[in-house]
């Protein structure tokens, strides 16, 4: 059998016994598909075509007028699984065009079915929408890298998108993939790429005294008093930005932007399923002091977008892997079981298990007694990273400051991995923390 007879019968038998099919076959009728969570709960629905509740509507996206998917999920269904979503068939017909008898094939229903937990998404709408932020909340599996929640608020009707649009509102933008200052949270990168590349040690003590002269200028401290000596735990906990200086600068500005693309920052993460923003992280760095001190805490030209910071808290929470990430397990019948996979399944290991343990540490650390209390539970042992992130936009209070809070729980044994942030937050910790703390507390009564 020669190597072309081979691909044909073989690799793409499936694929040439749809088309034959198809070239075969009168107009194929698809009903719009049922898009579902991972436990086959039905996020749209087929009478109204969207649900009452609309959950993940930044995700999901919305149709226009014929039915078309113009965003989100939405869009990627008529753009790359339209020909795997037939659900009945008008029968095959014989050369004579006549219709042959008994050839109708029996109506199939078919789901896109997504990574997404309903529930897990559920509390994470509810909790900022009780909250009032303008902002985002991303859920992300450490193990596999699934997302589990994708919310972005302000949020929207689907049945009133013509109305948005009129309206010139940023309701249907979605936050989880759009760029943000990082601020401090990108300390995590930075003080990974200066135990990996040993510029720092645990004994190593850096001095603050609220402020730190590089190039003329004063570059100072959010504790304008100082913090004295510190270790590099106690400089991350408090997130001290004199440290920090002084770490970036034994590490390189170069060096960290490496560590940050290895990260997966400055690229996309879900490889075009929806569109998102890459972010940015300099490619073309001059390597001056005051360039590396601002991008050692996460200021001057570093964006990221909240879905590439919950990648991020993975990588440490698992021990340095970098998993692909998901959020379309992909084509299901009406059991739930796959039959077109959309799962990608790649692993890196970009940084050693005892960086990341270290790291995950220092994490612990900063919620229990440094700037990021706000989220310390009674219910479950959380790791996280407070960042207040400066924009130089001026809002009617002064300049817009995006608060973050990054983590990921139970600390002991971490199962996820939660991202939270608003624009215009201010202080991290008192406008993210109660809301990162509230929804971890709210995933753990699921008792997965």
């Amino acid at each position: 059998m020669s190597c072309s007879v081979l691909n044909i019968a073989v690799f793409k038998g499936d694929t040439y016994t749809k088309m034959a099919v198809t070239q075969r076959t009168g107009k194929n009728d698809k009903e719009r598909i049922i898009i579902t969570d991972r436990n086959l709960i039905p996020l749209t629905g087929t009478d109204e075509r969207y649900g009452v509740s609309h959950p993940a509507e930044h995700l999901i996206g919305y149709t226009d007028g014929t039915g078309k998917g113009v965003s989100g999920i939405e869009a990627y269904i008529d753009e790359n699984m339209t020909h795997l979503l037939y659900t009945k068939s008008a029968g095959l017909k014989d050369a004579k065009g006549n219709h042959i008898p008994n050839t109708n094939e029996e109506n199939k229903k078919r789901y896109v079915k997504l990574t997404l937990d309903y529930h897990i998404q559920k509390i994470g709408e509810n909790v900022l929408d009780e909250s009032g932020i303008t902002g985002a909340l991303v859920v992300m599996d450490v193990e596999s890298g699934d997302i589990l929640a994708m919310v972005s608020r302000p949020g929207f009707d689907r049945n009133k998108v013509g109305e948005y649009i009129e309206q010139g509102g940023t309701e249907l933008m979605n936050r989880a993939v759009a760029p943000y200052n990082a601020g401090s949270i990108f300390k995590i990168i930075t003080a990974s790429a200066a135990l990996e590349e040993e510029s720092v040690y645990n004994d190593t003590l850096f001095f603050c005294g609220g402020s730190t002269p590089i190039d003329g200028i004063d570059f100072i401290c959010h504790h304008r008093q100082g913090h004295g000596f510190l270790t590099l735990e106690d400089a991350f906990a408090s997130s001290c930005n004199c440290s920090f200086y002084n770490i970036g600068a034994g590490v390189g500005c170069d060096k960290i932007c490496s560590y940050a693309r290895k990260f997966g920052l400055g690229e996309v993460v879900l490889d075009k399923v929806i569109s998102e923003s890459k972010g940015n992280i300099p490619t073309d760095t001059k390597g001056t002091a005051s360039e590396t001190a601002n991008i050692s805490i996460g200021q001057g030209e570093i964006l990221i977008t909240p879905v590439q910071a919950a990648q991020a808290v993975c990588i440490i929470a698992s021990g340095g892997k970098k998993r692909d990430v998901n959020i379309i397990e992909g084509i299901a019948d009406e059991n739930g079981n796959i039959i077109h996979s959309a799962r990608k399944n790649g692993e890196t290991k970009i940084l050693s298990e005892s960086t990341a343990n270290k790291i995950g540490a220092m994490m612990r650390m900063t919620t229990e007694s440094g700037t990021g209390t706000g989220a310390e539970s009674d219910v479950v042992a959380i790791a996280g990273k407070t960042g207040s992130a400066e924009t130089g936009w001026q809002t009617g209070n002064g300049y817009m400051v995006q608060g973050w809070y990054v983590g990921y729980f139970p600390y002991e044994k971490p199962k996820y991995a939660l991202v939270v942030m608003t624009e215009n937050g201010r202080q991290g910790n008192a406008s993210c923390g109660p809301i990162f703390k509230k929804t971890a507390e709210e995933i753990m009564k699921l008792n997965y």
